[in-house]
Formats: C-alpha cells, sequence, structure tokens
C-alpha cells in the first residue's frame, strides 16, 4: 500500500540522497547535508514514497497553515506510473486544512526542456494546483509558484523562507519576478 512515510533510518537517506542528486540540477539543489539537518528539527519533513520499498522522496517546508513541497521526485523505475499523482494526493490527505504550494521550472519557450516543463506544468495542473500570480527566483533559476487548497502571498512565501533560512540567505538568493 502506498504511503508517506518520513525517513529515519540511514538506508533511506542515503537511497534519498542519490535520487536528490540524479532528479535535481546543480542550480537547483542546496547541500543534501542541509536536507537532512532540517529534517531533524521542527520546520521540515523528509518523506519517502514507500509503495513497499523505497519509491521516491518528498521534502515539505511548515509555516503556519503552508505546506511547501521543496522537492518531490519519483525514482526512475516508476516514473510515469502514477506515483507522482500519489504522493501528491497522500499530501493533500496528510496536511488537509492547510495550504499546499510548491515552484516548478518557469514555463517558457526559451528553454531547452520547454516541453518537458509544459508536461510537468500540466501534471501540476491536473493534480489540482494552480498557477499564482507571481514567479519566484532562487539564485538564478526562476520558477513558478503553483498552489493548492488556497492562495500564499509572496509575502507570505518570504516569511516562510526566512523563518528556514534567515533574512540574510533570503535576501541574497530569493526574489519575486511579476
Amino acid at each position: 500500500m502506498f504511503k508517506l512515510e518520513k525517513i529515519t533510518c540511514k538506508a533511506d537517506f542515503k537511497r534519498a540522497g542519490k535520487l536528490y542528486k540524479e532528479a535535481f540540477p546543480i542550480d537547483e539543489r542546496m547541500p543534501y547535508f542541509m536536507i537532512k539537518h532540517f529534517a531533524k528539527g521542527d520546520k521540515c519533513d523528509f518523506f519517502k514514497l514507500d509503495d513497499n520499498g523505497f519509491a521516491g522522496l518528498m521534502f515539505v517546508v511548515y509555516y503556519e497553515d503552508i505546506v511547501y513541497i521543496f522537492f518531490l521526485a519519483v525514482e526512475p523505475e516508476f516514473r510515469g506510473k502514477g506515483y507522482g499523482t500519489k504522493a501528491l494526493d497522500e499530501a493533500k490527505k496528510l496536511f488537509a486544512g492547510k495550504r499546499l504550494i510548491l515552484n516548478m521550472e518557469e514555463v517558457d519557450e526559451k528553454y531547452d526542456n520547454y516541453t518537458q516543463r509544459v508536461k510537468r506544468q500540466h501534471f501540476y495542473e491536473g493534480n489540482g494546483f494552480s498557477k499564482s500570480s507571481y514567479k519566484t527566483s532562487e539564485k538564478d533559476v526562476v520558477y513558478e509558484m503553483m498552489q493548492y487548497g488556497g492562495y500564499v502571498t509572496f509575502e507570505e512565501y518570504s516569511r516562510l523562507i526566512t523563518s528556514l533560512f534567515g533574512k540574510r540567505i533570503f535576501k541574497r538568493y530569493y526574489k519575486e519576478i511579476k
């Protein structure tokens, strides 16, 4: 049976680290040791997508009534088989009554992987997420904010990121794009 399960054992952290590095380009990743560190606190959780084995990962950040799905990745052999949808469905149940947000790469024809970005956008929209009225940049990567369960302003997103990283990091790396 499919479930989201908090990662606690060394083997799952190791497997998640491998998938994390494979699934996300280096300019979209924070150092993995930081994820493991944050997951030990009360502002974040690191989940494995469990279907009688490790099928993927989801890293979430909490702030007030907002749950930010910071990273979601499915193991290559499970992609295209509904595991991303199952993960989002479980997140909606687990965090019922909360507003869920996530960032996906900006959809624009100027990018080499435009078709992949369109497909990803359709995936999130097909799972009930909608675009917000703003985009964000983290370092030099532009993202489109997607939301489920209610609108999250850029100011709320700013406070969420600041609560995790602090004001100095937020001001240096994060911006609103209108």
